[in-house]
């Protein structure tokens, strides 16, 4: 039944008609509940009519409601009235079907699509879905250049056993009864030999479907046509592709997988999704017709794992053209250097590009160890029980830099390239990069509230100076340019954009080099390449919680941005490059959250209440510890859930924010209002709203970046860290109006009552050693005390204000749980845990007990090969290609 704008279907008003197919009509509508648009699809009156039918579509319906997946869109729910109904996001943009029709797709476009169109289709595989109805038209790509699958599943979930479907002919959807083994069910020229004889189906029809995906956006035609369904069919049972009309420039390893996917026999096919970047060799060879120093050829990009989808080139709003970037990039490949059963991070490459260095726990602690890069066992160099971290080659290869920490803090480190006794360089430093000529070297050392100096300091023993100041206090290693005349560094801070700027070094003039606005995008780790003109980054090209960094090629002289790669659910990080930019090492990192119950006191071990599904993190358990509330990707875009924490089953959403946008949130003593950090608006501010989704409101709207808000004991107002020039602590009412500073530095903590009630306390701790408590109403900070890796770690009141919680490093792979006398800042007892610890050990059960994250990464090494070539040298191969 047609529905007219205004319309009701329960909670949600009809707006707008979106399109309609043989699975029923779409509509835009708004949830009056929830306060956002959605997508209504209502299905064909016939399921109203067949009990068993729509029996059948509800519990597929709950089996999709539960497929999470960045490119795949979320079904919300099944709306039980007189026509069934599906509520669904809403995803904006246009179709891959209305992108073909301007024609065919770049090489390397279609190389993004396909990584992500292979990730979606692989977590729902393992989740036994199949979508049966692939095509062009139903994915959509969304504005930040991302795909998102729509109608997952849903061709399972309305052909039922017995029902009577539309004619076949009904194009461009067909459904029809074709045999008594199964239903004929897609659209005609996607379907796999097999659907199309009514066979049974696997996943492997799926992957046939997203070759004949990949063969339209590379041809803009389709892999088998015909002027009607029946040709269509005729073409899938019995021609081949029109191989020849593939463009001149797709890899041989792309076209190999494309080959894969439409073999017509299933066994043959390729039959897992997950192999379809494994599949061909990881070398990718040359065409010899392909020229143009803008030309760069996806790799299988998969060998890399989940790390990358693709290597590729794509155009977002602030990258510029390739060509005009002045970019020689080669048929770069990326290849999986380290699996040793650990983690394995912070590598450096030497300067022949033939070995590196990186800091692995496979050994019992964190330690360096050597490798070559074409494999073989690798040598330990460092052995000590203090981790290891910012490794870099000095520039004549004979020694390797890095930072360590320790008790007393970090400290900058030299030891021989093959091993030997390490000696300390600078006490108190971190993040050294020595200069191209080896004469000085530059690093980071503590400044004032917490911020970083940047200091150049000559190897002969003279007087360093400080370059620059106030950096953030995780600012990534400055880079040197090849001419050693400039550094190149990031300015940066929580939930603040991260810029890179430049500073000539004979002038003492900075200047900023990009010019991200958002809280949370910005530029990390970077490393200069052998112009002068370019650096390679880590970066994050949107405003997304929890987003995973990329690469990118940074134009010093234009800011722009051209994108190398496009990662998933793992993050690249840690750059090091080869002298001549052939070779570069990043750190491939992944984490996963869990959360635990630890007692406080007994024999009773700790014990996992919640799985790494949703990856709830930044948890916040009630003042009497039934409920948690946490921030969770279970719906596909991060947001806040509150539960039962003795049944995580039982969470309900209760924000509703696209876009990753939601990030530090707090209950209300009462545990009515919840309080948190959105960057929705494209700076990191202070929200409120009821625990049911009603009354949302802003409180803070200014240029200044908003971190961890926590309620006073009797809910009237809200503390919270604004990052202006320094670190501040401010308060503002919970109901609204202007907000008053309260003391300089960082808020990390918790506010409640003094057990004497005579007044209030705050517990803070600075972000990275020290603990202290403040009051508010005198304005003064009572005590102060050390408590080394202590750095992501809040500290949390006990129910009665006596005593506070603090977490902090014990080792590898250890935490401790430490109890504070409130009075003295005095650590009365410590709990001993197998396991880090993420941000809060919050009290549950009377204090008997506390709630932590559990914080598990997996990373390892990745070596992009033949990554950069000087114009001249391209222009040569360019030549020489010309004259075969």
């Amino acid at each position: 039944m047609k529905k007219t704008a205004g319309a009701r279907l329960g909670p949600y008003e009809i707006v707008a008609p979106i399109g309609a197919g043989a699975m029923g009509e779409v509509y835009r509508a708004r949830d009056s509940r929830l306060g956002r648009d959605v997508a209504i699809k209502l299905l064909p009156d016939v399921y109203a009519l067949d009990h068993e039918r729509r029996a059948r579509f509800e519990r597929e319906a709950q089996l999709l409601a539960a497929l999470n997946h960045p490119h795949i869109a979320t079904l919300f729910g099944l709306e039980d009235s007189d026509t069934p109904a599906l509520v669904m996001e809403l995803v904006e943009g246009p179709t891959l079907a209305d992108r073909i029709a301007h024609g065919p797709v770049a090489v390397t476009e279609v190389v993004a699509i396909a990584g992500q169109l292979a990730a979606a289709l692989d977590a729902a595989h393992e989740r036994g879905i199949i979508h049966r109805d692939l095509k062009p038209a139903n994915i959509k790509l969304t504005a930040d250049g991302s795909i998102k699958v729509l109608d997952f599943g849903l061709a399972k979930a309305v052909a039922g056993p017995g029902s009577t479907p539309p004619d076949i002919e009904h194009a461009p959807t067909v459904s029809g009864v074709a045999t008594a083994a199964g239903s004929v069910l897609g659209t005609t020229a996607y379907m796999s030999l097999e659907q199309s004889r009514g066979q049974p189906v696997d996943k492997r029809t799926d992957i046939w479907a997203y070759g004949c995906v990949l063969f339209e956006l590379l041809t803009g035609r389709r892999a088998f046509s015909g002027a009607t369904v029946s040709d269509t069919l005729a073409a899938i049972l019995t021609a081949d592709p029109p191989w020849p009309s593939l463009p001149r420039d797709t890899p041989p390893a792309l076209e190999r997988l494309l080959r894969r996917c439409l073999e017509k026999d299933p066994k043959k096919r390729l039959r897992d999704i997950g192999d379809a970047f494994h599949d061909a060799p990881v070398s990718m060879e040359r065409p010899a017709t392909r020229v143009g120093p803008t030309m760069v050829a996806a790799s299988t990009a998969a060998v890399v794992g989940a790390a990358l989808a693709a290597v590729l080139f794509i155009r977002d709003g602030r990258t510029a053209p390739v060509a005009d970037a002045g970019l020689a990039l080669n048929l770069m490949f990326a290849t999986r250097l380290t699996d040793y059963g650990a983690s394995e991070a912070f590598s450096a490459i030497s300067p022949d590009g033939r070995a590196f260095v990186f800091v692995s726990d496979h050994g019992g602690t964190p330690d360096i160890w050597l490798r070559q890069i074409t494999g073989g066992e690798p040598v330990r160099l460092s052995n000590d029980p203090a981790p290891e971290s910012d490794l870099i080659y000095s520039p004549d290869g004979e020694s390797v830099h890095f930072t360590r920490a320790d008790a007393d803090g970090n400290s900058i480190w030299q030891i021989g390239a093959l091993g030997g006794r390490p000696r300390r360089l600078v006490t108190g430093g971190r993040a050294p990069a020595p200069s191209p000529d080896g004469r000085r070297l530059a690093f980071l050392i503590p400044g004032r509230s917490n911020a970083q100096d940047l200091v150049v300091r000559p190897l002969d023993g003279s007087d360093s100076r400080v370059v620059t100041s106030d950096l953030a206090g995780g600012t990534p290693r400055p880079s040197w340019s090849g001419d050693g005349r400039q550094l190149a560094y990031v300015r940066a801070g929580l939930f603040a954009p991260s810029n890179l700027f430049v500073i000539d070094l004979e002038t003492g003039r900075e200047r900023q080099v990009t010019n991200f606005t958002r809280g949370i995008e910005g530029v990390s780790s970077n490393q200069w390449l052998p112009d002068n003109r370019h650096l390679v980054v880590s970066y994050i090209p949107f405003p997304r919680q929890l987003g995973p960094a990329e690469i990118g090629i940074l134009n010093v002289e234009t800011g722009s941005i051209a994108r190398v790669t496009t990662a998933f659910q793992r993050t690249l990080t840690s750059l090091s490059v080869s002298p001549d930019g052939t070779r570069m090492l990043a750190t491939s990192t992944e984490s996963q959250r869990e959360v635990w119950r630890i007692p406080a006191r007994g024999p009773e071990p700790p014990a996992r209440l919640w799985g790494p599904r949703g990856d709830p993190m930044w948890i916040f358990p009630t003042r009497n510890g039934r409920t948690l509330l946490y921030n969770g990707s279970t719906s596909g875009s991060r947001n806040l859930w509150l539960g039962p924490l003795d049944s995580p089953g039982d969470a309900r959403q209760i924000t509703f924010v696209p876009g990753d946008a939601i990030a530090h949130s707090a209950l209300s003593p009462d545990g009515t209002r919840v309080a948190f950090v959105s960057t929705a608006t494209g700076n990191a501010d202070i929200w409120v709203q009821n625990v049911d989704g009603t009354g949302l409101r802003q409180l803070t709207d200014d240029a200044f970046p908003e971190s961890w808000p926590v309620w006073s004991p009797d809910g009237l107002s809200i503390v919270y860290t604004s990052l202006r020039n320094i670190q501040e602590t401010w308060r503002i009412p919970a109901a609204g109006g202007p907000g008053e500073k309260l003391f300089d530095g960082f808020f990390r903590g918790d506010w409640q009552s003094q057990p004497d009630g005579s007044g209030t306390w705050m517990v803070t701790s600075n972000g990275q050693d020290r603990v202290r408590l403040l009051d508010p109403e005198r304005r003064e900070v009572v005590w102060e005390v050390r408590v080394p890796s202590s750095s992501l770690s809040l500290p949390m009141f006990s129910p009665d204000g006596r005593s506070f919680s603090l977490a902090f490093q014990a080792g590898r792979d250890r935490d401790t749980i430490g109890v504070f006398d409130a009075t003295s800042g005095e650590r009365r007892s410590a709990i001993e845990l197998p396991f880090r610890v993420f941000f809060r050990a919050g009290w549950v059960d009377n204090g008997s007990a506390f709630v932590v994250n559990r914080n598990a990464g997996t990373s390892h090494i990745v070596l992009f090969d033949r990554f950069w070539s000087s114009p001249v040298d391209h222009a040569d191969e360019k030549t020489s290609l010309r004259r075969q």
